[in-house]
C-alpha cells in the first residue's frame, strides 16, 4: 500500500521537525520566541503521534484498510480535495496581497516587503507548476 507508506513517511518528517523545534526551544531561543517554537514543536509531535496511531489502526484492520484504499483512489474525493486546495491558495494569495497593501499604507514597510515577497514566491511557484503540468498533460 503505497499511499499509507507515503503518509507514514510524511508524518515521520513532521515528527522530526517537531522534535528539532523542541530542542531548539531549549538551547537556541532565550526570549519570547522560545515559547512559540516549543509549543509549535510539541503540537507537531502530538499530531504526528496521533497520525501514526491512526495508520497503525488502519493497517491492522482489513475493513478499514480497504476503505482507506478506496478513499485514496476515488476520483471524486481527489477532485474535491484539489478544488479545496486551489481555493485556499487563491484566498491566501489575495489576503496576503491585501495585507501587503494595507501594511504599506499604514507605514509598516518591513511587513509589506515580507508579505509582498512571500506572495511573489507563491505566485511564481504556481506559474512554474502550472507550466510543468501544462506540458505533462
Amino acid at each position: 500500500m503505497k499511499t499509507l507508506r507515503q503518509k507514514k513517511i510524511y508524518s515521520g518528517f513532521i515528527f522530526v521537525i517537531g522534535f528539532i523545534m523542541v530542542v531548539l526551544q531549549s538551547y537556541v531561543y532565550k526570549d519570547v520566541n522560545r515559547i512559540m517554537v516549543g509549543t509549535m514543536g510539541a503540537g507537531f509531535i502530538i499530531m504526528s503521534l496521533f497520525r501514526f496511531y491512526q495508520y497503525h489502526r488502519i493497517e491492522n484492520d482489513p475493513k478499514r484498510k480497504e476503505q482507506f484504499e478506496i478513499m485514496c483512489d476515488e476520483e471524486r474525493i481527489n477532485f474535491v480535495a484539489n478544488k479545496a486546495r486551489s481555493m485556499v491558495f487563491v484566498i491566501s494569495v489575495v489576503a496576503e496581497a491585501i495585507v501587503c497593501v494595507v501594511a504599506s499604507l499604514i507605514g509598516q514597510m518591513q511587513l509589506s516587503v515580507i508579505l509582498g515577497f512571500v506572495t511573489g514566491v507563491q505566485t511564481f511557484g504556481y506559474l512554474i507548476c502550472y507550466k510543468i503540468f501544462d506540458l505533462k498533460y
